[in-house]
C-alpha cells in the first residue's frame, strides 16, 4: 500500500524525561517499531508489560504483511489488483478480509456524500500522486471531467462475497481506509492473545487500548500542520479509542504559486482545499481513517453536517483552516479528549453540536 500520509500524527508517550522524573514516578510505555504497508508501525505497551513487546511486535508485522498481500494495489497478485484488472468483464471472489474493507468503504462513502470513494484512483493518477512524479503544469478541465467517467464509488458493487467494478477503467485503492482497517485486525489479535494494554500506530493511524499505565491513559499528540516537528495539543485516550488524522503537509505539489494536495475531491476532480489537517477520534481505527479522509475533503462548511450521520462511530473531530493565523475548530466531544497546549489555547473554537446545525444544501 502507498503511504498516505506517514507521519499525519505525531504519536508521543510523553514522558518525563529521565533527568525530571521523580523517583515515584512510574515508568512510561516501551516501544517498539518496524517498517510495514510502506511504512512505519509502532507497537507501544506499559513498562510492565514489556516482556509482551517482543511478542505484540511479532502479532503486528505478520498480521500487516498478510493484509497486505491481499488489500494492495501494488501486489499485482493481490484481490484488489485481481479487482481493478476485472473492470467492466466480471466480479471477483473475496476473502473475509477483503470484502470486509470494501464494505466499510461502501459505508463511509455514504456517510460521507461521496467525499471518501476508494475508485478516486484514476484522479489521483492523473495529478502525477500515484507515480510519485506530481504533475509540473496545472490540469486542464477537460481532464479532470474525461477522468471523473471513471470514478464513483456506486459503480463498486458487492455481492455475497464477491466484488464488481461495472465499468472499464474503473479501479479500486484502499490507500484510504486499509490502514485503518490493519490496525484494528491487529488489536484484535493482540487482544485474543491476551495483550490489553497496548497502542498500535500504522503510519499515523492509532488505535489504543487499555491504559498506558495504571491509572494512566494513552497519551497522542496532535500534529501541528504548519510546523513539522510541533503539535497542537495532546489527546488522552483510555479503554479502546482510535485517532487518525489527514493533512495537506506531507504530500503536495506547488503549481504556479499554488499548493495543491494529494487528496483529491472525488466530486469535483481537483485535490481539496480549505484545510490544512483533520484529526478524528472514533470507535475504530477503520472509522477514524476513512472520515479524516472524507471530512477533509468536506471541509469546515459541511463536515460538521456530515458528522450527524456518524455518530455512532465518531466521538469527535477537530478541523485546522489552511490559514493563518492558527485556528483549531473542534467538536464538543473532541475538546473532551483534547488538551491544547499553552500557545495554542486561545486558538481553539469549539462547534455547535452536529444537532443544532443545518445541513448545507446539496448534502
Amino acid at each position: 500500500m502507498g503511504a498516505r500520509i506517514p507521519y499525519g500524527l505525531l504519536a508521543v508517550a510523553l514522558l518525563t524525561s529521565a533527568g525530571c522524573r521523580r523517583a515515584a514516578e512510574p515508568a512510561g510505555p516501551v516501544k517498539q517499531s518496524s517498517l510495514a504497508m510502506g511504512t512505519v508501525v509502532s507497537v507501544s505497551v506499559p513498562a510492565a508489560g514489556a516482556a509482551d513487546l517482543r511478542k505484540a511486535m511479532a502479532v503486528a508485522r505478520n498480521t500487516l504483511l498478510d493484509l497486505e498481500e491481499t488489500l494492495s494495489v501494488y501486489k499485482p497478485a493481490s484481490e484488489i489488483s485481481r479487482l481493478n484488472r476485472a473492470a467492466g468483464r466480471h466480479s471477483v471472489g473475496l476473502s473475509p478480509s477483503t470484502y470486509e474493507v470494501l464494505r466499510a468503504a461502501k459505508q463511509y462513502g455514504e456517510l460521507t456524500s461521496g467525499a471518501f470513494d476508494v475508485t478516486v484512483s484514476p484522479l489521483v493518477a492523473l495529478w502525477g500522486f500515484r507515480s510519485g512524479q506530481p504533475t509540473a503544469a496545472p490540469v486542464s478541465a477537460g481532464e479532470v471531467q474525461a477522468v471523473l467517467k471513471q470514478v464513483g464509488g456506486e459503480h463498486l458493487i458487492l455481492g455475497q462475497r464477491t466484488a464488481y467494478l461495472d465499468r472499464e477503467g474503473l479501479s479500486v485503492d484502499l490507500g484510504g481506509i486499509a490502514k485503518g482497517y490493519a490496525v484494528d485486525v491487529v488489536c484484535q489479535r493482540l487482544s485474543a492473545a491476551g495483550i490489553g494494554n497496548v497502542m498500535v500506530d500504522l503510519g499515523g493511524n492509532i488505535r489504543c487500548l487499555g491504559q498506558a499505565e495504571a491509572g494512566r491513559p494513552w497519551r497522542v499528540g496532535v500534529r501541528n500542520p504548519f510546523r513539522r516537528d510541533a503539535i497542537l495539543g495532546i489527546l488522552q485516550l483510555t479503554g479502546d479509542e482510535s485517532v487518525a488524522t489527514s493533512g495537506n503537509y506531507e504530500r503536495f505539489v506547488v503549481i504556479e504559486g499554488r499548493r495543491y494536495s494529494h487528496i483529491i475531491d472525488p466530486h469535483t476532480g481537483y485535490p481539496a482545499r480549505g484545510v490544512a489537517g483533520v484529526t478524528v477520534i472514533a470507535s475504530s481505527a477503520t472509522a477514524a481513517d476513512a472520515a479524516a479522509t472524507g471530512l477533509f475533503v468536506l471541509g469546515l462548511e459541511r463536515g460538521p453536517a456530515a458528522l450527524r450521520g456518524m455518530q455512532r462511530f465518531v466521538k469527535g473531530c477537530a478541523w485546522v483552516p489552511d490559514r493563518e493565523p492558527l485556528e483549531i475548530h473542534v467538536t464538543d466531544g473532541f475538546a473532551r479528549y483534547f488538551t491544547p497546549l499553552a500557545e495554542t489555547a486561545g486558538r481553539v473554537v469549539v462547534l455547535p453540536p452536529p444537532a443544532a446545525r443545518q445541513p448545507p444544501a446539496g448534502l
